[in-house]
């Protein structure tokens, strides 16, 4: 299945790989690969639940692609890459060695922002910014 979800690998600057537990700034690209490939992961999903000669991978294959093909996990999948790309932003600035503590402390009030909003159009304005653009205005009052 793996190799089924891979295939194009090569024409996109991130594919499907297993989630590494001891690397945080993982979990980011496994969320953007899922966002990014979405369509493709369907299309195998669906491949794979009419045409595998596996009964158990042809049920599997049917289950996930049940639970995915929802307007919801697409909207989760988004909002959830929003989030970590704010946490990551300032995460990868704090371990910086030409850290800048201004920039560093806005990034953080950042993404407490987006994290601490719990009201759909704020979040989608809130998260639409750059927050790795060196002249980001503070926007939010934490």
């Amino acid at each position: 299945r793996w190799r089924e979800l891979g295939l194009e690998a090569e024409k996109r600057s991130l594919t499907l790989t297993k989630l590494c537990t001891t690397r945080w700034s993982s979990r980011i690209d496994a969320v953007r690969a899922v966002r990014d490939r979405y369509p493709h992961i369907m299309r195998v999903l669906t491949r794979l639940s009419l045409t595998s000669t596996n009964k158990a991978e042809r049920e599997d294959a049917k289950q996930l692609k049940n639970k995915i093909d929802k307007l919801e996990f697409v909207i989760f999948i988004v909002m959830w890459e929003r989030v970590l790309r704010a946490i990551n932003s300032a995460s990868k600035e704090l371990q910086s060695q030409k850290i800048d503590l201004s920039v560093a402390s806005r990034l953080l009030n950042c993404a407490l922002c987006i994290v601490g909003t719990r009201d759909l159009k704020k979040f989608l304005e809130l998260s639409s910014f750059n927050c790795d653009s060196p002249g980001l205005e503070f926007i939010c009052n934490v």
